[in-house]
């Protein structure tokens, strides 16, 4: 079984081949946790988007927005199993 370091670092090569712009300084881990039955790990990050002129006219005052992606790991090899926005529970 993968331990948590190495969950974490594996997601994070998965970031970018995906979402290009994860690829910056402001991605950071926001958390990792092995599921209840030890068969995945479930790993968090986030990052500062930048929006497009006119792209959102609800947040005129933010230039950037922080994204976030969960990422899915089979525990044991690091296999990805999946990346979502949002948080994602590890049950």
């Amino acid at each position: 079984m993968l331990a948590v370091k190495e969950a974490v670092e594996k997601a994070r090569t998965y970031l970018p081949e995906l979402f290009p712009e994860a690829e910056n300084e402001t991605l950071r881990l926001e958390g990792a946790e092995l599921s209840d039955d030890e068969r995945f790990w479930v790993v968090t990050f986030s990052f500062l988007e930048t929006l497009a002129a006119g792209k959102s006219s609800e947040t005129p005052r933010f230039p950037s927005l922080r994204s976030y992606k969960t990422v899915r790991l089979k525990a044991d090899s690091g296999e990805l199993m999946g990346i979502r926005n949002g948080f994602l529970e590890a049950a």
